[in-house]
């Protein structure tokens, strides 16, 4: 069941992309939601579709913020220091937040397609979990 709503939503996703393209054929593929939103929608509802896009995008890098800031002080620190108190992992963890944070903001300033960034890192990602992955599955210790 949870596969047909993830199939409708992206359905939903690829339509409005199809037709945002339809519509808004001068600009680039990077701003034509929001120019779709500037022609079809009145000026009360723009406000609040860009308030809950923005919403979105918040809630996402904060999301992904603390999910990195938790790995680094759980899963790298704290097995390097295990006598570390937790006042101190929280320190950690914070300051894994600041770095994480300034380190993607360097990589959107620089980067030109996000598409390219992603997949690459996607292959970084996929590439450092295969072998752990395929050792646990063949019942080798890797830890």
């Amino acid at each position: 069941m949870s596969a047909l709503v993830e199939a409708l939503i992206f359905a939903a996703i690829i339509c409005i992309g199809v037709a945002a393209m339809m519509l808004v054929s001068t600009s680039g593929t990077d701003s034509a939601f929001v120019e779709l939103i500037t022609i079809v929608t009145p000026v009360g509802i723009k406000g609040i579709i860009m308030a809950g896009v923005i919403a979105v995008v918040m809630s996402t890098a904060d999301s992904q913020l603390h999910a990195a800031s938790v790995v680094i002080a759980n899963d790298v620190v704290s097995p390097l220091y295990p006598d570390m108190t937790g006042h101190r992992l929280l320190t950690v963890a914070r300051s894994a937040v600041l770095c994480v944070s300034f380190l993607s903001a360097a990589v959107a300033l620089v980067a030109t397609d996000i598409v390219y960034v992603t997949s690459n890192l996607d292959g970084i990602w996929q590439a450092t979990l295969i072998f752990p992955i395929v050792c646990a599955l063949y019942n080798m210790r890797v830890t």
